[in-house]
Parts: C-alpha cells; structure tokens; sequence
C-alpha cells in the first residue's frame, strides 16, 4: 500500500474518510510503527476529590469547597459548606478545640434532624438515634457529586421507627463559584403508624458561622430580618452579606413546591444564626404504616449578593427540574409524573420511562439513558446473566468534553440544554442545539445492534468553520472493572505485532494512545490546557485501532469500546486502579467547514470473559458491518 502523504485529520469528505479506514485497518494490524516515547505527566486539575470511609470531600487547592460526614458511630450525618476559596459558611461541628461561645452542641452545621417521633426527642437527645446504615458516594469527573444513604431512626435495643431513603446531590462548582445541593429524602414508617410531631424547630437545617452573625435573612414574600421572616411561611429564604476582605456571599434555602404543607413556617435565629424550613411548624404530621413521605430542598451557595428577582428565578429553575413522582401518605400537591415504563424484556429498543428518559432491557443488559432526562450516557446498567452493575460515576456513552484548536466549549456537553426523541424503531436521538458560544449544533444516536453491543452515531453540523473540531465520548465504569488495555501497535515489546497494551501508573496518571504521531500536535494545541480542570497527557503507543477494553473481576464482564479509525483518533484511559475507571474517545479530530456535517461512530460491547484475539475479531467484524452499510452511501455534505 502507497504511504499517503497528507496527515489523516487534513483529509475532508465523509467519503474518503471512510474509504481510508477500511483500507488501511487490516494493516495497521500487521504492519509495526515507531513508538511514542512515554512521558511521565501529572494531570493537573483545581478541583479535587478527598474520600475516607466516612467522609467524602471536594477541595480546591487543598482547601474545602465542601464536606459530607457520613460516621455511623456518631450518628446524623451533615455537611460543611465553604466558598470555592475555602472561606467555611457553616459553623464547625464538633467543636474545635478554642473555639469560645459554642452553644447548642448538637447544630451540625447543615443537617437534618426531626425534633419529636412519637413523643421521643430525636433533636437535642438520641441524637446518635438517627444512623446511617448505608452509604454510597459517587465522585463524578467534572465534580459533581451523589451520595445516597438509608437512615435508620432507630432507639437502642428497639426495632426501627422510621427509615429514610436520602440523596444529596451537589453540582459542580459553576465559573464564579455558585454551587447547589439537591436534597430529596424518602421516609418510610415500619409496623407502625408514626408521628412526626409539632414543634417551631427542626428538619432541613443550617448553622451558619460567627463571620456570617451580620448577614440580612430574606424571604420569598418580600420580609426581611429575624423577626419579620421567623415562624412565617416562604418558599425560600436567602441569608446574604459581606464577608471579612470587602468580599460578599451567602446561602439560601429553597423549599420545593411539590413538598407537602407548601409553603412551610420558618424558624430563624439571627445571634447564632440558624435557619431551617419547618415541615411540623403548624401541626403534627402522620405516617401510616408502611407509607412514604418525600420532601425536597436545594441550598444554593452563592458569591456575591443576590436579588430578589434572582433568587425567585433560582428557585423556580430547581422546582422545574423534575419530581420524584411520589406521593406522600398525608396527600402532597404533586403535579403527575409520568410512571417508569420498565423495557420488555429481550427487546432490541430503548422505551420512554419519564420525561426524555429512556430504558432498556435486551435480555442482556438493563438500564436508563438519559437518566433525569440529562444527556449523562447509560447509567443504571447492569449485566442480567452475572448480575453485575457495570457504570460508574458519570454513565457510559456520555459526549462529555468538546473542543476545536486550542479551545473548548464549556465545562461539559452533557450539561448544556438538549433535547431528545423516541423513534418508532426503539432508537433514541438527542440533540444540542447551536448557541451563541457554540457556533454548531450535534446529534447522537443510540441504537442496540444485538443484545450485547450499542452503536453510538455522532453528528455535528458546523455553523462556522471548526478547525481540528472534537468530541470527547466518555465512559466510567464500576469498581469491578479496575484497568483499562489499549489495542497498541507493535513496537519492540512485541515482535512487531499489535497487542494490548496495559496502563500501569508508571506510565502516567492520564494517558493518552494517538492515532499516529501526528495527531499528537492536535493533542497539544492547548485545548487540554483549558480551565478548569486542564489535564496533561501522558502520550503512550500508537494505536493498532482504536480499540479498548476494561477486563471484569469477580465474575464481571468486560467492556470493549470501539471505532473506526477515521471517525476517532485517540483513545485514552487513566491508570489502573485509578478511581475513575473511564475510558474516553475523541472523535473526529478534524476540520469541518461551515455548513459542513460530519459524522463519528463507535460500539460499545459487553462480553463475558472474552479472549485478546476474540475482541479483535469482534472489532473487525463491526469495520465490515459498516463497509457493508456505506456502500451505495452518498458522501456527507
């Protein structure tokens, strides 16, 4: 074959692409390439996750932005919130040694706890009553972060009185520091019926710390101050003010209008200071054995002052995100939302499960795309035969980052505006439309080839041109898929011949396997320079084809993750054992011009213990599918 002389990613046309890649794929497994020297990197990144066994943690430059304990031995878990600089909001809890003036030992800086259940004082007593008795924190790539937990309200030696599903679920920290908390709780009575008694205080509460005692409590009715916001009802209250240096900040409650007894009194206490939404402010509330009760709240953590205006419409934006779709055992105004439709079992197509959410069940595979109606990939998936649940993180088949030379678009595609639709096929198309910083728009088709093998078409149609324009697919995995093989060309280690290629830490925390050596000035145009959040990549082989897999333990599977080489031009993973467990995909890697489209694909299969030669001949039976597909195909324009 003629060595070509234009670089791969200078080529434009669909066509030639195409033609290209199944021309030269078979020979790229036989043929030996030079081997990129391996640089040892370190990624550099603002942001950064802390974990213990009872704690998780997001720092910034060492210091909390904030902070979840979650210790059974000492009970009510809590949060402490900070600014993005470290500056702490909430006051400390337990007391730190020297600290004068600490009173109410049992405020923990943002907690929830009921006053009285049954009679029994939950609050300032039996504080360690109030366990959780299991916890499971998810530490997202662009740090966001779910932790959900089952809490047991449980006296010593007694049977549990209520139980309690909990999700916190804390975005990431926006460009100017703004960063929300979503909290939805669940509680369950046992046997019994339960009482949730009256009282002016407690529930969904915030201690706020000494710096903040001059801040202005406001509400969504208008009021101001202690005495005109305590014990009436709002939708929310903001506490705002100046903090030491000149700067200014603050912390604001929103209370959803779905929750039941909406709006709700609020107790607020100005000295120490104190606020919380008070669910039993007016009455006692009662609980039917074996019924539910959700409830819902945000706090949103805010630099600067904040209008009025601005809070209302932030408080709108979170009661317009979504419901739960429950219904409390006391009658809550919750608007219907539409039940989940679990996919028939064995059935090649995804079927609507709630507003633009979709599930599967191909009597392989089971889950959710677009969970919560949010373009995140799969999520929810597990592999029916072993039982095992194969995402993690942030979803598998996600379009996270996007770039063109030297810039990226935003933080992620995942968290910008998108639309989606349900096919009569059982395929599923999402859509992102052109923005006045995105001057393109893009499109992603889902769809099942067999029961254990997605395809994922990527499409971008350009309104200006995009110069060496990228998509970068990401997939996180669940623990029992530990490390990441790369199908690498052959270089000394291996006689010549492909082979795939582990990634130990000694070759870099991030790493990154090109297409040739050529697109490695692609790579390093400055667009993983980017903040927040730049990475620096440890470039390891060529590719043999852009091929990777993570291999299960324990009886798990393995993923293997391909695409043409046309469409994708590097493949890259972090190393294993490293938390993320994710394997990543840029696709395209090349100019498309204005009004131009362009189109990526890649497969994702899961198979159970497959063997090296196996998963190369299932990556060339997918390049003569797609031969066999685009003949007669005219070339994208």
């Amino acid at each position: 074959m003629k060595k070509r002389k234009s670089n791969m990613h200078e080529l434009t046309g669909e066509r030639n692409w195409r033609k290209w890649t199944y021309a030269v794929l078979f020979a790229m497994v036989a043929v030996s390439t030079a081997e990129v020297a391996i640089a040892e990197k370190k990624a550099g990144a603002k942001f950064e996750w802390k974990k213990t066994d009872t704690s998780v943690a997001l720092l910034n430059g060492g210091a909390v932005v904030w902070e979840h304990h979650h210790d059974k031995a000492a009970g009510k878990p809590h949060m402490k919130l900070c600014l993005t600089d470290g500056t702490e909001l909430t006051r400390p809890w337990p007391k730190p040694e020297g600290y004068k003036g600490y009173d109410h030992t049992w405020h923990k800086a943002m907690w929830w706890s009921w006053k009285f259940i049954n009679g029994t004082n939950f609050w300032e007593h039996n504080h360690k009553s109030t366990i959780p008795v299991k916890v499971d924190v998810t530490s997202a790539d662009d740090y966001s972060g779910r932790i959900a937990l089952d809490i047991s309200y449980k006296l010593p030696k007694q049977e549990a009185i209520l139980k309690e599903k909990r999700l916190v679920a804390i975005s990431a920290p926006g460009a100017e520091g703004r960063y929300s908390i979503d909290w939805t709780a669940t509680f369950t009575a046992g046997g019994k019926d339960v009482t949730l008694n009256k009282n002016w205080y407690g529930g969904m509460a915030v201690r706020m710390a000494k710096r903040t005692s001059k801040w202005i409590f406001r509400d969504s009715e208008g009021r101001e101050g202690q005495n005109a916001c305590s014990r009436k009802r709002s939708k929310w209250i903001d506490f705002s003010g100046d903090l030491e240096g000149g700067a200014k900040a603050g912390v604001a409650i929103f209370v959803h209008r779905d929750n039941p007894r909406q709006p709700p009194p609020w107790c607020v206490i100005q000295r120490m200071p104190y606020f919380n939404p008070v669910f039993t402010g007016a009455e006692d509330y009662k609980l039917p054995a074996g019924k539910s009760l959700t409830l819902r709240y945000r706090i949103l953590v805010h630099p600067g002052i904040m209008t009025r205006k601005q809070v209302e419409s932030e408080w709108k934006a979170f009661c317009d995100s979504g419901t739960p779709g429950q219904k409390s055992a006391g009658g809550s105004r919750v608007r219907p939302t539409p039940a989940p439709v679990p996919a028939k079992p064995g059935r090649l197509a995804f079927v609507s499960s709630g507003k633009e959410q979709y599930s599967f069940d191909t009597g392989v595979l089971r889950g959710t795309l677009r969970q919560g109606g949010r373009s995140r990939g799969l999520s929810a998936m597990t592999h029916i035969p072993s039982k095992t649940r194969l995402d993690g993180g942030s979803g598998i088949f996600g379009h996270y980052r996007v770039f063109t030379t030297n810039k990226r678009y935003g933080p992620a595609a995942w968290g910008w505006p998108s639309t989606s639709k349900l096919t009569s096929d059982g395929t599923v198309e999402v859509h992102w439309p052109k923005a006045a910083d995105r001057p393109f728009e893009m499109t992603a088709v889902y769809r099942w080839s067999a029961p254990d093998t997605l395809d994922l078409t990527t499409t971008v149609k350009a309104a200006a041109d995009l110069s060496k324009f990228e998509s970068f697919v990401a997939s996180y995995f669940a623990r029992n898929l530990p490390a990441s093989s790369v199908y690498a060309a052959g270089g000394s280690k291996s006689a010549g011949r492909p082979f795939f290629q582990t990634t130990e830490k000694s070759a870099g925390i991030w790493q990154m396997f090109p297409r040739n050596k050529e697109v490695v000035a692609m790579i390093k145009d400055g667009r993983w320079k980017q903040l927040p959040h730049p990475v620096d990549w440890a470039i390891r082989d060529n590719l043999a084809a852009p091929l990777g897999i993570r291999r299960g333990k324990d009886g798990a599977p393995t993923a293997i993750l391909m695409a043409p080489a046309g469409d994708c031009y590097a493949l890259s993973t972090p190393h294993a054992g490293e938390g993320h467990r994710s394997l990543y995909l840029s696709l395209f890697g090349r100019d498309v011009k204005a009004g131009q489209t362009a189109t990526a694909r890649c497969r994702l299969i899961i198979a159970k213990s497959p063997t090296d030669q196996q998963i190369v001949e299932l990556y060339k039976k997918y390049m003569a599918q797609l031969a066999d597909a685009d003949k007669g195909v005219p070339e994208d324009k």
